[in-house]
C-alpha cells in the first residue's frame, strides 16, 4: 500500500513530467518524461524525473552529449516546474537518450 507521501510525490512528479514532456530546448526535444518515486541514498523518499531526449547533434570538440545550452535550459525549466508544484529537496533529474547506442564510441 502506498503512503500519502508517496502519492503526493507521484502527483508532483507527474505534474513536473507533464510540464517538460514534448518541449524543445534549443536542438533537443523531450520525447518522454516519467516520474519515478524511490528511496534515495539518504533513505528518504524521492522522485526522479526521467527525460528521454532526442539524439544530440553530431559531436563537436569531443562532446558526446546534448549541447550545454540545451541542458542548461532543461535544468532551468525543471527548476521552474519544481517551484510550481512546491517540491523542494529529494528530487532528481535524469537525462536518457532515445536510442541506447547514441553515445557508443566510434573511435575504437
Amino acid at each position: 500500500m502506498r503512503t500519502a507521501e508517496e502519492m503526493d510525490l507521484e502527483n508532483a512528479g507527474e505534474a513536473i513530467a507533464a510540464a517538460l514532456r514534448g518541449r524543445r530546448f534549443g536542438s533537443t526535444e523531450v520525447l518522454d518524461a516519467r516520474p519515478r518515486v524511490h528511496v534515495d541514498s539518504t533513505d528518504e523518499l524521492a522522485v526522479t524525473i526521467v527525460l528521454t531526449l532526442s539524439p544530440p547533434p553530431p559531436p563537436t570538440k569531443g562532446d558526446r552529449t546534448w549541447p550545454r545550452e540545451d541542458r542548461q535550459e532543461i535544468d532551468s525549466a525543471y527548476q521552474e516546474a519544481l517551484r510550481a508544484v512546491g517540491l523542494g529537496g529529494h528530487s532528481y533529474l535524469r537525462l536518457v537518450a532515445s536510442a541506447p547506442d547514441v553515445f557508443a564510441r566510434t573511435d575504437g
